[in-house]
C-alpha cells in the first residue's frame, strides 16, 4: 500500500497545483506534515464555485481583493478582464449593489460585445463610488450607433463621469427613443446639482429622443422628445 505521507513535498504541491483553492488548504487539516504546503504553491486556483448569494459574492470579493493586496505582485495581479462576446443580445441589465468602484469604460467594453443590444438598463448602488476619470471613447459601440433605443441608468450620481458618459449615449445613439436617469441623493463631495440640469441642454443625435430625468432630492422637470 502506498501512503501519500511517503511523497516528496514536491509531489505533494503538484498534487495541490490540481485542486480548488478551497480544497487544497482543507489539506492543512489531514497532518502537520501537510500545513505548509498550500502555502508554498506558486499557482492558486481560484473560483466562484459555491457562491449562490449576495452575502456570499460580497465576502468573496473582499477576499479576492484581500489576496491580491497581500500578494503584491505584477504577474499575480494580473487578471483575464475580457468579456464574452452576446451576438444576439437584444435586452441587458446591469445591476452594481456592492461597495466598490464602478467604471464607464468597463460597460463601454461590454457594449462592445452586444452588438445588437436595444434596451440597457443599469443599476448603481448608492454606496458606489464613481471612477471620476472617464474620458469619451474614441469609439462607438456597434449596438448604440445602430440599435440601441432605449437606456435607462438608476443611480445615477450627479458627477462628471455619470455626465459623460448619459450625453456620450445621447449623442451617438442615433435610434434612442427614450433616455431614463434616475437620481437617489446620496451626498458625495463630487456630486453637483449641475450635472443633473445640464443633461437637459445636451444636444441629442436621434430626433425622437425622449429624456427623462427625476430626482429624489431636487425638483427636475422632464424634457420632451428632441423634435
Amino acid at each position: 500500500m502506498i501512503n501519500m505521507e511517503d511523497f516528496p513535498d514536491e509531489i505533494l504541491r503538484r498534487i495541490l497545483r490540481f485542486l480548488p483553492f478551497k480544497t487544497a488548504f482543507r489539506t492543512t487539516l489531514l497532518s502537520k506534515r501537510w500545513r505548509p504546503l498550500p502555502r508554498s504553491l506558486a499557482v492558486l486556483n481560484i473560483n466562484d464555485q459555491g457562491i449562490n448569494n449576495a452575502n456570499d459574492w460580497f465576502r468573496f470579493r473582499q477576499f479576492m481583493d484581500t489576496m491580491r493586496n497581500i500578494l503584491h505582485n505584477e504577474e499575480i495581479n494580473s487578471y483575464y478582464k475580457g468579456f464574452p462576446v452576446f451576438g444576439n443580445l437584444t435586452d441587458l441589465k446591469l445591476y452594481w449593489l456592492f461597495k466598490g468602484i464602478h467604471d464607464w469604460d468597463m460597460v463601454v467594453k461590454i457594449l462592445q460585445n452586444c452588438p445588437k443590444l436595444q434596451t440597457l438598463l443599469i443599476v448603481k448602488g448608492i454606496d458606489l463610488t464613481t471612477k471620476e476619470d472617464w474620458e469619451y471613447p474614441f469609439h462607438v459601440p456597434e449596438c448604440v450607433s445602430s440599435h440601441l433605443t432605449s437606456c435607462s441608468i438608476a443611480g445615477y450620481q450627479a458627477c462628471e463621469a455619470d455626465f459623460r458618459f448619459a450625453t456620450y449615449i445621447l449623442q451617438n445613439a442615433i435610434f434612442l427613443q427614450v433616455m431614463t436617469i434616475r437620481h437617489t441623493f446620496n451626498p458625495k463631495p463630487m456630486e453637483s446639482f449641475q450635472f443633473l440640469e445640464d443633461l437637459h441642454s445636451c444636444q441629442r443625435i436621434s430626433p425622437e429622443c425622449k429624456l427623462n430625468v427625476s430626482s429624489s432630492k431636487f425638483q427636475v422637470k422632464c424634457s420632451n422628445s428632441n423634435k
